[in-house]
């Protein structure tokens, strides 16, 4: 009796989760690649698991000069900070008072990411907020903006190479890794390196790699690939 208990049990076991297995793969569609006229590539995978929809974005800036990581982290500050029709703090506030988790946003020395979690009916924000980014970024970068990004960066690239002494432990990692031409070779810039950076050197770095030939956006979630297609080529 109780070798057929535990058959019983092995083989309810084995059903339920054969059945949960055909529940997730029906609501788990193919991944689908698009490539748009303006150069962007575009990946889509359905799940209709939960009704969230997850965004990243990934600007590819490997092909750039060596030493503009700062440059590079600076632009993007001032992305996610105003463009012509966001204010300045309205990135943000939008994604929250959407329901948004996950927004993120990481600077590396080949490409520039950012992230957000929405719900699946708040797909649109997003995608609207990135393509003003690239699109409108200009209108909103004056001098006061320029200003205020920067302290933050110099303030926050300050308080990591003085908070720690193992602060450059990456910085000397990459430097005897990779020859110097390598986008990978210096990670580090100091302060001054920083000031240094003014209105023309930004809008050039933006203009040639936070742009659509360079971006790879990927929506993972609850969607209608052909509906999402749609509404990111709009």
């Amino acid at each position: 009796m109780l070798v057929a208990a535990l058959v019983a049990a092995a083989v309810s076991t084995v059903s339920s989760r054969a059945g949960a297995q055909s529940r997730i793969d029906a609501a788990v569609g193919p991944i689908e690649q698009h490539h748009l006229d303006n150069g962007m590539t575009v990946v889509i995978q359905e799940d209709h698991r939960a009704p969230l929809v997850s965004l990243a974005i990934r600007y590819d800036d490997s092909a750039a000069p060596p030493g503009l990581h700062a440059t590079a982290t600076l632009t993007t500050f001032l992305m996610l900070g105003a463009t012509k029709h966001v204010a300045t703090g309205d990135y943000y506030r939008l994604l929250a008072r959407a329901g948004a988790t996950g927004t993120a946003d990481r600077t590396q020395p080949s490409a520039t990411t950012l992230e957000v979690t929405v719900p699946s009916n708040h797909l649109a924000l997003p995608l609207w907020l990135w393509s003003e980014q690239m699109g409108y970024f200009d209108a909103a970068l004056d001098d006061t903006q320029l200003a205020a990004q920067r302290n933050k960066l110099r303030d926050q690239r300050r308080a990591a190479l003085e908070g720690s002494p193992m602060a450059r432990i990456d910085a000397i990692a990459m430097e005897e890794l990779y020859p110097a031409e390598h986008p990978y070779h210096s990670v580090e810039f100091t302060p001054q390196d920083v000031d240094r950076i003014d209105r023309p050197a930004v809008l050039a770095f933006h203009d040639a790699w936070m742009a659509p030939a360079h971006a790879t956006l990927v929506i993972v979630g609850d969607v209608v690939p052909a509906d999402a297609t749609a509404l990111v080529e709009k």
